[in-house]
């Protein structure tokens, strides 16, 4: 049997590889473009800051019954009062559950509770008023002078609460007339803040002492300093002396 002849093989021409690699690469179909999800619009979330009721009437209610603080009520009564017919043991769950997952009522609460201590606390004009008020206080807005006595006149509440009263005294004196009666005057003696106090306090809080800014313009000058300065330029500018020694 002849010898079986085995072809040689022949190299590959330079860069055929490569076009290879590349007609495999070019073969390929390139991604399918992914199509944009055509979703509803979502509105814009509204954040609730519990300056306006609840919309559920119930849930205003609850708020409203855990923030009063004169009823001093728990969550199951809050709840029970929103919700009549409830029963004590649902109540209790019911109304933790609604705190909870309702972080609304939460919020209601709070803001109830931070408007009460606002209105508790005075504003700037609330404590001016005050002080002036003592600044323009005098003996005789309290007191009443005639033959029966020093008395307070239309004394009431508000009287007594005004800022400028630091204290009230009353004594009753006693006299004998000269047919053995006995007259019985009334005093009241009343003692004012101090006006001075006062004064201090107002001027440092609306600001009146602080330093005042000036402004220096070189457009206006004085009279009598413009032809002193005219003379010391002369000077400067001349090489002898203007002036005899």
């Amino acid at each position: 049997m002849p010898p079986n002849k085995t072809t040689p093989k022949t190299a590959a021409p330079p860069g055929t590889a490569n076009r290879r690699v590349e007609n495999k690469r070019q073969s390929k179909s390139p991604p399918a473009r992914k199509k944009p999800v055509r979703g509803k619009r979502h509105a814009q979330a509204i954040v609730y800051d519990g300056a306006t009721p609840l919309p559920d009437s119930q849930h205003e209610a609850f708020a409203q019954n855990l923030f009063d603080q004169g009823a001093s009520l728990n969550i199951t009564e809050a709840y029970q009062r929103a919700f009549p017919d409830s029963k004590r043991g649902s109540a209790r769950r019911s109304g933790s559950r609604l705190l909870l997952t309702k972080n609304d009522i939460l919020l209601r609460v709070e803001f109830l509770k931070n408007q009460v201590a606002s209105e508790r606390v005075a504003t700037k004009q609330e404590i001016a008023e005050a002080y002036t008020s003592i600044l323009r206080a005098r003996h005789s807005d309290f007191l009443s002078d005639s033959a029966d006595g020093v008395w307070f006149h239309d004394i009431g509440p508000e009287t007594l609460n005004q800022a400028a009263l630091k204290k009230v005294r009353t004594r009753i004196q006693t006299i004998k007339g000269s047919d053995e009666t006995v007259i019985e005057k009334q005093f009241d003696e009343i003692e004012l803040e101090s006006k001075i106090t006062a004064g201090k306090a107002l001027s440092e809080l609306m600001g009146y002492n602080a330093p005042r800014k000036a402004t220096i313009s070189d457009e206006r000058h004085d009279d009598a300093v413009q032809p002193l300065a005219q003379l010391i330029a002369q000077i400067q500018a001349s090489p002898e002396p203007l002036l005899d020694s």
